[in-house]
Parts: structure tokens; C-alpha cells; sequence
């Protein structure tokens, strides 16, 4: 259990208690529940010999419901989104070249990057979705 201490605009303190994973009790509360994100990822390298390697990166971020803006209206928020990410590639003459493939949003998610905005003021909201399903060959050299 923690407290949470928030001074409103009159410099008055109206402390909240945290309860349980996520639910915050008390007058700043306005029952709302705190958000959860989480990233994960790991590189696994294969080195070939005369200056040459495979490696491979997958990555997986977790991220609860949020609202875009206060007060916490559900119109204006996005459910929990799972993104899984891949890169993998070579790598030649000790590392002076690669080839990459990547793929972001590899299970094609469909999840908001940001809402309201400046149509929110006027009763219009503003959906920004973001990216779907990307993927791409990259060759990089670093001299």
C-alpha cells in the first residue's frame, strides 16, 4: 500500500492510497486505476568466422489501458496493446557491414498512438492510429 500526495491548485494537500495493483482510493482517485506497461527482449549472436556473424532481436512491450486525456473519458482512451518486434541480420568484415530484415507491429495490432488533441476542445476528438504491421530490408555500413 502507498500514498500518494497530490497539492491541488489552492496549495492544499488531498492524499489518495494506493491499494491493490493499479487501484488508487481516496478524493484524487475519481475511481481511476493506474496503468501498466512492460518491455522485454533479448539478442541471440551465432559468430561465423573471418569477421562474420548472424544475430537476431525479438522484443515484445505490453501496454494496460490508457486515457489520452483528464479526465479519464473512455471515449477517448485505448485498450491494452501487446507489439511484437523482430530484427535479425548479418554482419560482415567485422561488423563494417550489415543486412537487416525487421518487423514491428509483427501481429498487425490495431491501437491508437494519441487521441483528443486539438478537436477534443471543440466536441471532435482526434483518433491518431498508429503504424500497422511494418517490415523492411535495411544495409547499413559504418566507415
Amino acid at each position: 500500500m502507498a500514498v500518494i500526495d497530490k497539492i491541488n491548485r489552492r496549495g492544499t494537500s488531498r492524499k489518495s492510497v494506493l491499494v491493490g495493483p493499479g487501484e488508487l482510493v481516496g478524493p484524487n482517485s475519481n475511481s481511476a486505476k493506474l496503468g501498466f506497461g512492460s518491455a522485454a527482449g533479448f539478442t541471440v549472436e551465432s559468430k561465423l568466422g573471418n569477421g562474420m556473424r548472424l544475430f537476431a532481436t525479438p522484443s515484445v512491450t505490453y501496454r494496460s489501458k490508457i486515457f489520452f486525456e483528464v479526465p479519464n473519458n473512455p471515449a477517448i482512451s485505448q485498450e491494452a496493446v501487446t507489439l511484437v518486434n523482430l530484427r535479425a541480420g548479418a554482419a560482415f568484415a567485422d561488423d563494417k557491414w550489415e543486412i537487416v530484415a525487421y518487423a514491428r507491429n509483427l501481429l498487425d495490432e490495431d491501437y491508437l498512438l494519441d487521441a483528443g488533441n486539438t478537436g477534443g476542445a471543440f466536441g471532435i476528438p482526434t483518433f491518431i492510429p498508429a503504424e500497422p504491421r511494418l517490415y523492411g530490408l535495411q544495409v547499413a555500413t559504418r566507415f
